[in-house]
Parts: structure tokens; sequence; C-alpha cells
């Protein structure tokens, strides 16, 4: 046991630290106790007693590395102590009347022979105890003593320096500064050309975006033959007023580029149709068939290339015959299929709307600029009217 817990410095280290303390003396509390030459008897040695030595006291001390605990004076066995033996088994005998103290031989004499004179009872048989050889009888560790007013570190306790160290912390004391200091920079700029807020004005800046909202569909419709893609407009609003310099605080009218990105990716990505998730195997063979379709049909009323035109019309053309050939395909081969067809003619598809993509994206922002001017115009107005400048 004594390697166990003494097996490396470290732990040695962790074991001494325990110095012992009492109510009235002065506790010797050194970080880093020293190891005396053991001059104990054989039997302390045996309960793991050790003699240390405190530096910040200049005096020894002894500490149990069993029980972790630490006294000033040399313990003294057989004294009954609560901890480690709490019903006193390995107490010292009670002295007797003369004085003297009953020994353990004639104790145990007595006891063996007290046993002998009285019968057993016909349910109590006890039974002989055998000796393991090779096992000695196991003899009761002696218990560590604990003298009167000493206070016992228990093994999960901490040396008396980090209790001293611990007193001294108050739980409504700060010790660390955990604030963040700020990123932030103000800078100065011009003041806001954003004119005051006025029910017309705002009546009509209302009703030119519900406007402008349906120049948007119509301009889809008739050149790409699709439908707006959802909630594109919104987030082209949001994407152009990040760029926005422009005095309206709704519709943009003076960004860079002209073309948005947003807008234009959302609708390249429904040209030439709108795919959507499929469930059943009827709507993936409608589904390639519509793709196939709408390929073809914008491919040939384009400006496109000779080998674009060949491209898409040869993987056209293989589509709809392999579609009248095979009845028995599932939807994964339907998808495979359209995946496969997507991969051939999507970059020749989006190279041939391009050109008409962008022109809708200009189209509209020139639109929105122009409904800036006229809702400006129309605030100034109201304004000179009241003899407001």
């Amino acid at each position: 046991m004594a390697n166990e817990n003494h097996g490396s410095p470290a732990e040695e280290a962790s074991l001494m630290s325990h110095s012992p303390g009492t109510s009235n003396q002065n506790q010797p509390s050194s970080p880093k106790p020293m190891r005396l030459v053991q001059d104990l008897p054989d039997e302390l040695v045996q309960a793991g007693w050790e003699k240390c030595w405190s530096k910040r006291e200049n005096r020894p001390y002894y500490f149990n590395r069993f029980t972790n605990q630490s006294l000033w004076e040399m313990p003294v066995l057989g004294q009954h102590d609560v901890i480690s033996d709490p019903l006193g088994l390995n107490a010292a005998p009670l002295p007797l009347e003369g004085g003297m103290i009953d020994t353990s031989v004639e104790s145990k004499q007595r006891k063996r022979r007290f046993s002998e004179e009285v019968p057993p009872s016909g349910n109590s048989v006890k039974k002989p105890k055998a000796d393991v050889p090779g096992n000695p009888a196991a003899q009761p560790v002696p218990s560590s003593p604990s003298i009167p007013g000493t206070s016992v570190l228990k093994a999960w306790c901490v040396s008396p320096e980090d209790k001293q160290q611990a007193a001294l912390l108050r739980p409504t004391e700060v010790y660390w500064d955990l604030d963040i200091q700020t990123n932030a920079v103000i800078k100065q700029r011009a003041p806001s050309e954003v004119l005051s807020p006025h029910p017309e004005v705002e009546l009509l800046r209302s009703q030119l975006i519900l406007k402008l909202r349906q120049h948007y569909r119509e301009l889809c419709q008739q050149r790409e033959g699709i439908d707006p893609p959802r909630e594109s407009f919104n987030r082209w609003m949001l994407e152009r007023k990040v760029v926005d310099k422009g005095t309206d605080p709704l519709l943009p009218s003076d960004c860079e580029p002209v073309v948005s990105p947003s807008m234009f990716r959302e609708i390249m990505n429904d040209i030439p149709i709108r795919l959507s998730r499929i469930k059943f195997r009827e709507e993936a063979k409608r589904l390639l068939f519509k793709y196939a379709e709408a390929a073809k049909r914008l491919i040939e009323s384009r400006s496109a290339s000779p080998d674009s035109r060949k491209v898409v019309k040869w993987n056209v053309e293989d589509t709809f015959s392999w579609l009248r050939r095979d009845h028995s395909a599932s939807k994964e081969d339907y998808m495979d299929r359209l995946e496969h067809l997507r991969k051939q003619c999507g970059p020749h598809v989006s190279a041939a709307a391009k050109d008409s993509v962008e022109g809708i994206c200009s189209k509209i922002y020139y639109i929105s600029l122009e409904y800036v001017k006229r809702i400006r115009e129309k605030h100034l107005a109201i304004l000179k009217e009241n003899n407001i400048s």
C-alpha cells in the first residue's frame, strides 16, 4: 500500500502537502514539505505514518498517507480514532480497578474460556476457522490517533495553505475583468438626404412597388416563358439596398453593378423550366419530357452557335427516343436521365439565355430608378405647397 500511495514524486508531493492543524497552535503550512529520516517505530510505519518537516514553522510533524491525517505530536497506537475506527474495535483496552491494563492475550483467553462454558444452542453451530496457507491471519491495522483539539483533514480536503488562500477570497469580489472592449468605429458622415415621410408619398411608393413587381412578372413570362422565382423580388430589393447610395429608403436608385447577381442567378436556375421535388415515377417522366422540350425550344429561338444547337438537339432527340422505347423505367432512371440531360444541355442553354436574363435585371433596375425620381418630385411638390423648404 505504501508503494501505491507514494509511487511517484508527484504523488508524494501531493500527499505531503497536508500539514497538521490544531485549534490551539499555529498550523505548519509549507508548500513543499520535506520528508525526514524515518525514525518511527515499525508499528507506526506499517500504519502509514511518516515524519515530515514544515519549512514555515521550522518543526517536524507526522502525516498518515492512508488517512491523510496530520499531527504535531507523535501518534500513539491503540487510541480510538472515530474516522478510521468508528466502532473502537482497535482501541486499547480500558484499565482495570488496580490501574493495570488488561493485555490482549489475557483478554482473549478469558473470552475463549467464557465461550467454552456457555453451551451452544441448537441453531448456532460455530464452524472452525480454516487458515489459508501462505496467507497469515489478518492483523488489525493500527488506527491513526486523533489528539483532542486536532482538526482532521479528510482525503478530499486541501492543505492549510489552500484553506488560508480560499478564506481570503470573497464571492462578491471581482478578480478578472471579462469585459470585451468594443471594436466599433464611428465615422462622421454627411447629413441624410432622406425627406420626412408623408402619407401621400408613402401611398405612391407602395403603388409603384406593386407596379414594379408586375413588370418583373411580365418580363419573366414574356422573355423566358417562366414565372418569376418565389421571393426573388424581395431578395433583389434587400441585395440592392446593401450597395445602394440613392436617396429613397426602399427602392434602389444608385447601384453598381446594374445587373443584380441575386436576381440573375435565381432566374438562370429556372431556365428552361423550374425543377421541383419529385415523389412519383410519372412525375419524373413528365418533368424529363418538359425539360427536353423547353431546352429544344429555347435553343431554336435564341441566337446560339451552331455547335451549341447541334449538341442540344442531339441530346433532346436521344432523350425522346429513350422515353418512347423504355416503358419500364423507374423513378430513379428518369431522374438519372434528367441529370445527364442537364449536364449536357445546361451550359449551352445558359449561354443562349444570358443576354435576355441580364436585360430583365437591368430593365427592373432602370424602372426602379424612374420610380424613385417620381416619388422625390411628388415629395418636393408637397413640401413646396406647404411652404417648407
